[in-house]
C-alpha cells in the first residue's frame, strides 16, 4: 500500500464584510490558468482565459485580472519558470485588490481520490516567497498544495532546504507582512504549512488578523530562527484559534513580541517545543505522531482518535476588532481545506482537515 503525499493548502483571506471579498466590478469573471497556458496579454486574451479549455499562464492572468475576478489554477505542477516574473523573488505575486486565487476544490470540482492537485513547486534558487500579497486588499488564496521539499540548494547548515530557500532568506510559510495598525480584517484559515525555512504562519507588524483551523508543522528549519509555528510580532488584535501546531525539536511553538494590542491564543493543540503562553482551552499532545495519519510522510489528516477530532471550540472569540464580518463571529472555519462542510460529526475538528472515517466519504 502506498502513502500519498498530502497537500499544503493555502487559504489567506482578507475580508471586509460577511466573510467574503466584495466585488467592485459589476461583471466579475473567472479566469483559468494552467502550467501550459497561453502567455499572451493581448486585448483578446482576457476573454479567452475565461474558457476552461483555453487557459492562460498565471503570469498573463496576473497582468490582466480585474477587481472582482477569480483565477482558478487547473491541476498540474506549477514551477517558478511558469509563475513568476523575470527577476522576481516571488513565485505568485498578487497584483490586484479584491480578487480570488484558488485551486479547484477537491471535494467538488476534482475528486479528492483522483490524485490531481494544483501544486505550487517553486524550484528557483533565491526565491524568498511563494504567495505574496503586498499592499493589496480583500484577497483570497485557497486550496493550493505548496511542495517545498527537494528543490533547495542542499547541505546548507542543517541539510536540504525547501523551495530554493537560502540561508537567512524570508522563507515563511504564510506571512501577513506590514499590514499596518488599522488594516481591514484578514482571515487566515484551512492552511497546511510544513517544512519551511522560516516561520510557519507569521503575523508581522499587522493588525486585525483571525487565524483559525490551520495545521502548521516543522517549520523554522533555519538554525537562526528559533520561533515559531504561530508567531505574532509587533502586531495588534490577533486571534489564533483551533489550530494544530507541531514544532521542530525544541523551538518555540507560539510567541508574541512587542504586541501593540491584544494577541489571543485559544483551543489550539501543540506538540514538541515550548509554548510561550497557553491560552484558554489550549492543550499539549504528548506525541505528535498520534495526531496525524503519518507525520513522517506529511499526511497531516487527523488519524482515528486524534486529539483534533471533535474538539474545536464553537464559542465566538471575545475580541473582534474593527467592523467584524459575520463569518468571523464563529471560531471555526465553516468548511475544511477540501471544501467539505464542518462539522462532520458532533463538533468541528481542529486544524485544516475534518476527520472522515472509512466508509463515510
Amino acid at each position: 500500500m502506498t502513502t500519498r503525499q498530502l497537500p499544503l493548502f493555502l487559504a489567506i483571506t482578507t475580508t471586509v464584510a460577511a466573510g467574503l471579498a466584495i466585488s467592485s466590478t459589476a461583471f466579475a469573471a473567472t479566469l483559468y490558468v494552467s502550467t501550459t497556458g497561453n502567455n499572451s496579454t493581448t486585448s483578446t486574451a482576457y476573454q479567452a482565459m475565461q474558457n476552461t479549455n483555453t487557459p492562460a499562464t498565471y503570469r498573463a492572468a496576473s497582468l490582466l485580472v480585474r477587481q472582482g475576478d477569480t483565477i482558478v489554477f487547473k491541476p498540474g505542477v506549477y514551477t517558478s519558470a511558469n509563475l513568476r516574473s523575470v527577476g522576481s523573488e516571488k513565485a505568485v505575486d498578487v497584483t490586484q485588490s479584491n480578487i480570488t486565487l484558488r485551486a479547484q476544490y477537491l471535494a467538488t470540482e476534482v475528486s479528492a481520490e483522483s490524485g490531481l492537485r494544483s501544486v505550487i513547486k517553486p524550484s528557483q534558487r533565491f526565491l524568498w516567497k511563494v504567495f505574496v500579497v503586498n499592499r493589496q486588499n480583500n484577497v483570497q488564496i485557497r486550496g493550493f498544495e505548496v511542495d517545498g521539499r527537494g528543490s533547495g540548494d542542499g547541505n546548507v547548515e542543517d541539510g536540504a532546504w525547501p523551495a530554493g530557500i537560502e540561508v537567512h532568506t524570508d522563507g515563511n510559510g504564510i506571512i501577513l507582512d506590514l499590514n499596518g495598525a488599522n488594516a481591514a480584517y484578514t482571515l487566515i484559515e484551512n492552511n497546511v504549512i510544513f517544512d519551511n525555512g522560516a516561520r510557519g504562519m507569521n503575523v508581522y507588524k499587522s493588525s486585525n488578523a483571525f487565524v483559525r483551523n490551520n495545521t502548521v508543522v516543522n517549520n523554522c528549519l533555519d538554525l537562526d530562527i528559533q520561533d515559531g509555528e504561530l508567531p505574532a510580532n509587533r502586531s495588534r488584535n490577533v486571534v489564533f484559534v483551533n489550530n494544530v501546531a507541531v514544532s521542530d525539536g525544541n523551538k518555540v511553538t507560539t510567541t508574541f513580541n512587542n504586541a501593540a494590542g491584544t494577541v489571543m491564543f485559544a483551543s489550539n493543540i501543540y506538540a514538541n517545543g515550548t509554548v510561550q503562553t497557553m491560552g484558554i482551552g489550549d492543550v499539549r499532545a504528548s506525541n505528535a505522531s498520534d495526531l496525524f495519519v503519518s507525520l513522517a510522510a506529511r499526511d497531516l489528516r487527523p488519524k482515528a482518535r486524534s486529539l483534533a477530532i471533535d474538539t474545536a471550540t464553537m464559542t465566538p472569540m471575545p475580541i473582534n476588532p474593527g467592523s467584524t464580518p459575520a463569518l468571523l463571529t464563529q471560531s471555526f472555519a465553516p468548511i475544511d481545506c477540501f471544501g467539505r462542510r464542518r462539522p462532520v460529526s458532533a463538533a468541528p475538528d481542529k486544524g485544516a482537515f475534518e476527520y472522515i472515517a472509512v466508509g463515510r466519504r
